[in-house]
């Protein structure tokens, strides 16, 4: 128990010390309004030439629009460069020794400077993309399909994080991450289909 208080602890100091940052909070926002803008632009034109697309066009953006706020705002693959970062700066030891889990640390970290952004995002992105595309077509959704869903939605952000974990504590072989996570993350991008 304390231990998770004192996870906590470090999650709400960093999501402090994130929201002293309005500036990056509205470009954050703006930044992903026009990500949204041209998805939209771009599968307008697919889908005027498809004639029978097996998932309609509203169902699609809100994918990009949910793809978007849980990998880019949410930016669990940006472990990997705090960890390379603490592999450069020689600083990891001092985390190694501490009584908490390095790892875990680090991820509350990065969850707490990205929550402001994302939580915002959640509130904000249904809006624009009712704006933009209507309102998505749910009528496949049962209670077993929702169960499953937020089932993915657990391992959405459990895999990615041990993924580019592992990603940045390459560094400590190589002396710099950055190319593994590029590749690693441009391949996760064109496997997921969001690589546009």
């Amino acid at each position: 128990m304390q231990r998770a208080k004192a996870y906590w602890h470090v999650y709400r100091t960093s999501m402090r010390e994130d929201g002293a940052n309005p500036q990056r909070l509205i470009s954050g926002l703006i930044q992903n309004f026009i990500r949204i803008w041209l998805v939209v632009l771009v599968y307008g034109v697919a889908y005027q030439f498809n004639p029978n697309p097996g998932l309609s066009f509203a169902n699609t953006i809100w994918t990009f629009g949910l793809f978007f706020a849980f990998v880019l705002n949410l930016g669990i693959r940006n472990i990997a460069r705090l960890i390379d970062l603490e592999v450069k700066l020689g600083s990891i030891e001092v985390g190694l020794i501490k009584p908490l889990d390095w790892r875990f640390a680090k991820l509350c970290q990065l969850l707490g400077k990205s929550s402001i952004e994302f939580g915002l995002q959640l509130v904000i992105l249904p809006i624009t993309l009712f704006i933009f595309v209507g309102p998505p077509d749910v009528s496949f959704l049962s209670p077993l399909v929702v169960s499953g869903l937020l089932v993915l939605l657990v391992f959405s952000v459990i895999i990615p994080a041990t993924l580019f974990t592992i990603v940045g504590l390459s560094a400590v072989w190589t002396h710099d991450a950055m190319p593994i996570f590029r590749i690693v993350d441009k391949t996760a991008a064109v496997l997921t289909g969001s690589f546009v």
